[in-house]
This record gives structure tokens, sequence and C-alpha cells, in this order.
């Protein structure tokens, strides 16, 4: 299991409203297959995957896991979109009331985004290229500097291409 180190007592960008935890992110299993955290909790619970919900609205997006669901591409775009724009007005919004301007310091962001995994039957990730950080553009350069960006552009380009091929996203498809 991996998990995330953060708090108000480890210094990161993101100003946390509480003092220090560490927060499950994914599960790796012994073949190598990642599982996202909320994901693995479900399919301990009972093996099946919830019937698929309405996708939440506003601030909620921020707030909690969403899925595991089937999407299409116009409402993963959509979706990531709204994500994007939420995230980067709770930063805005934050930095107004501290009366900074936005810059890559300790506390400059209220969040950093959301993950995004695309998932086989399984509920693992159909690839280790098939996770994707949604970051507000705030952010986002600052992730990408720091991140494999030419990884991260393989994997979007292999999405585009899926996409515009109007194939369906699968373990399958997204190797092609």
């Amino acid at each position: 299991m991996t998990f995330e180190l953060c708090g108000s007592l480890q210094p990161h960008l993101v100003k946390y409203n509480f003092d220090i935890a560490l927060k499950p992110l994914f599960i790796t299993k012994l073949n190598g297959a990642i599982v996202p955290y909320g994901a693995w909790v479900l399919s301990q619970s009972n093996g099946e995957v919830p019937a698929t919900q309405p996708l939440p609205q506003g601030a909620q997006l921020l707030e909690q896991d969403i899925g595991p669901q089937p999407v299409t591409p116009d409402q993963l775009v959509l979706l990531c979109d709204e994500i994007k724009t939420n995230a980067l007005e709770l930063n805005e919004q934050h930095r107004a009331k501290l009366g900074i301007a936005t810059c890559f310091y300790f506390e400059s962001f209220a969040c950093e985004g959301k993950v995004l995994y695309l998932l086989n039957d399984r509920l693992e990730a159909i690839t280790r290229t098939s996770i994707f950080k949604i970051k507000p553009k705030d952010i986002e350069m600052y992730h990408w500097e720091q991140f494999d960006a030419p990884m991260q552009g393989k994997a979007i380009e292999a999405m585009a291409k899926v996409f515009e091929k109007e194939l369906e996203v699968n373990e399958v498809t997204i190797k092609a």
C-alpha cells in the first residue's frame, strides 16, 4: 500500500486543515497491478462495483472519490475540465484570503487536483501510464517540471489516439 504523508506539520504546497496524516493512495498487487485505494476498499467489501451513480458537481469533485464507473470520452473531458476549474477557483480564493500571489511556496494552494485511474474489469489501472494527474493550471506547471513530463505526454498522446479512433477504452487499445 502506498501512502502520502501530508498535513500542516509536513511542508507542502497545499495548505492542510489537519496536523499530519498518512493518506492511502493505492495498492500494488504482487503481479505489479495498481488498484486505487477507494476501488480496493470496494473490492474487499463484496467484490462488486456498485451501480453507476451520477457524477457529483462542484467542490464535491475535489473532496471525494468518483467511481469506479464507466464514462464516455466526452464525459471524461467535461469531468477533467470541471475538476481543473473548481480546483483553480479554490486555489485563487485561498490565495486571496491570505493576500498572496500565485507562487510555488509552502501552503500556496488549497488543492492540487485529483488523480484519474483508467481501470479494467478487475479494478486495476489498465497500465502504469493510464494514471493521470488532473491539475489546475496554477499548479500544473510545477508538477510537470517535477514529475516525468515525457511519460505523461506519451500517456496523453495514447489516450488521444484511442479517442480519435473512437476505440473502446480498455487495456488492449491503450497498450496498442
